[in-house]
């Protein structure tokens, strides 16, 4: 977390803080290595106490060959998918995560879901039940929940969803 104030001279200083190791923080990612490109401050400062929980990780049983994958040099959806999990193990244990607190959901990226059909209109229960399970494991700590703004890409405003519930 950041605290925000001008020095007085129009430049905005951020001044980083700890969260107490009495709550627990979850970092809710859309997409692999989301969390670390968005928040690798706040993270490497507060591994001891946080999980994050990447809801687009899952990898489709048939594979598939999208242009964004064939773009950043995969063969297919299995080499994408499980290259990207990889990295974004390794992203997060430079910052001293343990593999124990790193989630990956096994929900389809929207490039592997047909967008609009059925399985999108149920998603959202499902991924409630998921972030159940993750809320009700420490009742006795408090619950940061951080998650994407709902701007321009559907995952991301899915996962941003995911948090309210």
């Amino acid at each position: 977390m950041t605290l925000q104030e001008f020095d007085g001279y129009g430049n905005l200083e951020l001044k980083y803080f700890r969260v107490s190791m009495k709550e627990t923080n979850i970092v809710v990612s859309p997409h692999l290595d989301d969390a670390v490109h968005s928040l690798g401050c706040f993270l490497s400062m507060n591994q001891k106490n946080s999980t994050v929980v990447t809801v687009f990780a899952g990898m489709p049983i048939e594979p598939q060959r999208t242009g964004w994958d064939t773009r950043c040099g995969f063969k297919d959806s299995t080499n994408a998918v499980s290259s990207r999990r990889q990295e974004d193990k390794s992203g997060l244990n430079l910052l001293c995560f343990k593999n124990e607190q790193i989630i990956h959901l096994n929900f389809f990226d929207g490039q592997y879901r047909q967008q609009g059909s059925n399985d999108d209109l149920h998603l959202k229960e499902k991924m409630a039940e998921q972030i159940s399970i993750f809320i009700d494991k420490d009742p006795d700590n408090s619950i940061n929940l951080y998650g994407p703004l709902f701007l321009y890409h559907g995952d991301h405003f899915l996962a941003g969803i995911f948090c309210f519930y």
